[in-house]
């Protein structure tokens, strides 16, 4: 659960704040930007499910929370410099792990269901998805107003350190692991 909606987060944050981040806080000043931002993320997401798509889900998962490590921590790191060039390496570095979480946390959750308890499995990952999705995007942007953009941006990247920290220790749980 941890990497999934650290995954999620991710989405949400770069759909959301991310073409105010970049507006705000790079010497850049093209609109295209933003977008090249999103597709960066996206793209490098489905070449990390293309390469990782025969390794089993927890080293998948294992590698994609600390991709998400490393490119959040670039980001943040760049949004700390002004820099578009920073950020846009953790973009990139950042899809890669968006990519390989979720292909790891799906294959770790779905061996966990039996036939006829996969449909309903599978629906709660995606409610649990898309809530990740759009509830700290939402909280994300009511904290902007009252914090301001950078601060919320650092306390949201924090969170999603977390996260990716935390499922990659409880992949070390033995009993938790039983999906490889």
């Amino acid at each position: 659960m941890p990497g999934n909606v650290a995954v999620w987060m991710v989405g949400g944050f770069y759909l959301s704040l991310m073409p105010s981040l970049l507006a705000q806080n790079t010497p850049a000043v093209s609109p295209w930007l933003s977008g090249i931002s999103v597709a960066a993320l996206t793209l490098s997401g489905a070449v990390a499910i293309l390469l990782a798509r025969r390794t089993a889900a927890t080293p998948t998962l294992r590698a994609g929370a600390l991709c998400l490590i490393v490119g959040m921590t670039l980001m943040l790191f760049a949004v700390h410099r002004a820099s578009t060039g920073w950020l846009l390496a953790g973009v990139c570095i950042t899809g890669l792990g968006f990519g390989m979480a979720f292909l790891g946390a799906l294959r770790s959750v779905l061996p966990l269901a039996k036939p006829h308890e996969l449909a309903g499995l599978t629906a709660v990952f995606y409610i649990e998805s898309y809530l990740a999705n759009s509830v700290p995007a939402i909280i994300a942007g009511y904290l902007t107003q009252h914090f301001g953009l950078i601060d919320t941006t650092y306390v949201y990247g924090g969170v999603i350190l977390t996260l990716a920290t935390l499922a990659i220790v409880l992949t070390f749980i033995p009993r938790l692991t039983k999906a490889k």
